[in-house]
């Protein structure tokens, strides 16, 4: 169900000349533009963010949820901005928007950065579940899961896929799969799994060589390496299947550094999908980006790079970092801002490589119970800065379908009792052609007068839902 029906932030300021910059500072609770969101489609910029896209939340058991945002934010901003970076974190947020941190002897929770203390800690990793898959199709054929990853793993790190053509005819000669590696322990296991798959290989000192017609096809989807990528469906499995893809990635573009991985990749989009892999299986990630340069073998041979290439460090240390010396500043900023609203109130987000959980936008209007804490706080705010209840109103869509007019009621009353002016709306889904929608165990007298008791400042106040004469 959409409850958005068409309106966005709906929260009303009156005499709104006086109290702009309180409104500004209400609406503007976001990150900077240069910040990227995990999506199911990999990092994204928040500009970049389609309707399809689900984002990577914390659920919270603490396990990573994939949820439909439910607002979309952006705004001009200019003014000061807060900035928490540190070896292994980097957020650039406007001071009140939620930073998701456990502060000093106490639980994770969601602070306004301007509220955040030093030694609170900042959260990098996670945890995942998802059912597991025992096969994996490709054309006809039928190959176990483990089996495909590990092959997987290796050919996107080393392999290829040519399709040959004779010289003067130009009809197809073959249909090749290569994979290259010149470590003899590594080669075994390639060729151990390739004749697994049921090819037969042919004997290479530097390479393992087969031909088939469906997997070549298939895999040059994935084009070279600059365009790699790791396929959702991979991508979403569990950890225990993800540990097969994770090792034969790591054999093949990887090292292994005492507890730390590094990866490398000229492909942008793989090194993300690799990244959600290793934070899937309980890794702290952070990618870095190296400059084309060049670089002399011992041999005296120059080799010229052109292209970017990315590296992973990949570690499960530091996980939850404390904000020490020069933790935080506040830094100029003018540009465009962005945020996005999930129910479960946070996302994993990435700034210059490092990635870590922090909070979403405040929801300005009051629907559903999970948006009650952050219309409480936004009234809290109001209040502190002498703004009374009749110059704040808040819209609350009312009459539809899984909410109960006694729970209508209440939500209506809560508003009340907060201090503020609730402006109930009725619900009309976006497909409706009447002009009325009364959902199911609904009377739509009932409805319209819970409308006209809440949304009148002088009957609610001047009565009690209980006396008021029009009900009885």
């Amino acid at each position: 169900m959409d409850l958005n029906s068409g309106f966005d932030d709906r929260i009303f300021i009156k005499d709104p000349e006086k109290y702009w910059e309180l409104y500004r500072q209400l609406k503007l609770e976001c990150y900077s533009e240069d910040t990227e969101v995990l999506t199911e489609d990999g990092f994204k910029l928040f500009s970049e963010l389609k309707p399809e896209n689900n984002v990577a939340t914390l659920s919270k058991t603490g396990f990573l949820e994939y949820q439909k945002p439910t607002t979309y934010y952006s705004y001009p901003y200019k003014g000061e901005m807060i900035s928490f970076r540190g070896r292994s974190y980097d957020f650039l947020i406007t001071p009140r928007h939620q930073m998701y941190v456990r502060p000093y002897h106490q639980d994770w929770k969601l602070i306004e950065a301007h509220k955040v203390t030093k030694t609170s800690e900042i959260k990098r990793s996670l945890k995942w579940q998802s059912k597991p898959r025992q096969t994996y199709f490709i054309g006809n054929k039928e190959y176990p899961m483990k089996l495909w990853l590990r092959f997987f793993g290796w050919w996107l790190s080393e392999g290829s896929a040519t399709i040959g053509h004779h010289k003067d005819t130009q009809i197809v000669s073959g249909y090749q799969i290569t994979i290259h590696q010149i470590k003899v322990e590594n080669r075994k296991e390639i060729q151990d799994i390739v004749s697994k798959m049921g090819f037969h290989h042919g004997p290479q000192k530097d390479r393992i060589v087969f031909n088939d017609k469906e997997l070549c096809l298939y895999l040059r989807q994935f084009g070279n390496q600059p365009k790699r990528y790791i396929p959702i469906e991979l991508r979403m499995l569990p950890p225990s299947q993800l540990q097969y893809l994770f090792d034969t990635l790591m054999k093949g573009d990887g090292s292994h550094v005492g507890e730390r991985y590094f990866y490398f990749t000229s492909s942008k989009q793989l090194a993300s999908d690799v990244a959600e892999v290793a934070l899937k299986l309980g890794y702290c990630v952070t990618i870095g980006e190296v400059e084309p340069r060049i670089s002399i073998k011992k041999t005296g041979e120059i080799i010229s790079s052109k292209l970017v290439k990315y590296q992973l460090s990949i570690s499960n240390q530091n996980q939850t970092p404390v904000l020490t010396t020069g933790w935080r500043r506040q830094v100029k900023y003018d540009g465009i801002v962005y945020c996005v609203d999930v129910p479960n109130h946070t996302l994993l987000v990435k700034r210059n490589g490092k990635i870590g959980w922090s909070g979403n936008c405040w929801r300005f209007a009051y629907d559903v119970p999970e948006q009650k804490e952050p219309i409480t706080r936004c009234i809290e705010f109001l209040h502190s800065k002498g703004v009374g209840y009749r110059r704040i109103i808040v819209f609350s869509l009312v009459g539809f379908d899984g909410q109960s007019f006694d729970e209508c009621r209440n939500k209506l009353q809560y508003l009340i009792d907060i201090g503020c002016s609730p402006y109930p709306q009725r619900y009309r889904p976006l497909d409706l052609l009447t002009r009325h929608y009364t959902p199911p165990g609904w009377q739509n007298g009932r409805l319209a007068l819970l409308s006209q008791y809440s949304g009148v400042p002088f009957v609610w106040k001047s009565c009690k839902w209980e006396n008021f004469r029009r009900y009885k």
